[in-house]
C-alpha cells in the first residue's frame, strides 16, 4: 500500500498514462474532499468527507468531487459546494482545470472564468485549501485564472507566482 505523501507525489508528478497500473489495478485511494457547512447558530466551516480515488490522481480527483458537490445524502446534512457555480464560460484548455506541482507547490490553473467575488472566495477558497492541503507533498497551494494569473488574492498583481 503506497503513503498518502507518495500517492500525491505521483498523482502530480506524472500523467496518467505514465502511472504503472494507474487504472488497472483495481486499488483505490483514500482522499477527503472538504466542503462548506453553515449551521443556524454556528460559525460557517469546511467539514471533510471521504471520498476513494480510483488511481493515484488523487489531487486531480479530489477536485473534480469538488466541483461535482456533495452527495445528496451530504447535501441533507448540510454541506454544500459552490466552485462549480464559481466557473464560468467556455474552457480554454478542453477541461474545468488543470493540475501540476513543483516543489511543493500545487498549482491549479481554471480553465474556465473564476467569479471572484466576495462571497464566493469567502466559500470556495476553504474548500479548495484544505481540499488540496491534505496532501503531505503539497505546502502552498496556488490558483490561477484561465489566463495565468493569480485568483482568489486580494492583493494586486501575481505575488502567489512569486
Amino acid at each position: 500500500m503506497l503513503s498518502v505523501a507518495m500517492m500525491a507525489a505521483l498523482a502530480l508528478a506524472a500523467p496518467p498514462a505514465a502511472l504503472p497500473g494507474a487504472h488497472s489495478s483495481g486499488e483505490s485511494y483514500p482522499i477527503k474532499v472538504y466542503f462548506w457547512r453553515q449551521s443556524p447558530g454556528a460559525p460557517a466551516a469546511v467539514t471533510p468527507v471521504r471520498r476513494r480515488s480510483p488511481d493515484l490522481q488523487v489531487a486531480r480527483y479530489a477536485l473534480e468531487q469538488l466541483l461535482a458537490g456533495p452527495t445528496e445524502r451530504e447535501r441533507a446534512q448540510g454541506l454544500r459546494g459552490g466552485l462549480r457555480d464559481a466557473l464560468k464560460g467556455p474552457s480554454n484548455c478542453g477541461q474545468d482545470f488543470t493540475v501540476a506541482i513543483r516543489r511543493g507547490a500545487l498549482t491549479v490553473r481554471f480553465c474556465r472564468y473564476v467569479n471572484t467575488t466576495t462571497g464566493t472566495m469567502m466559500q470556495v477558497l476553504p474548500q479548495l485549501n484544505a481540499t488540496l492541503r491534505q496532501f503531505p507533498t503539497v505546502r502552498r497551494v496556488i490558483l490561477l485564472t484561465r489566463d495565468g494569473h493569480c485568483t482568489f488574492t486580494q492583493r494586486d498583481g501575481d505575488h502567489c507566482l512569486s
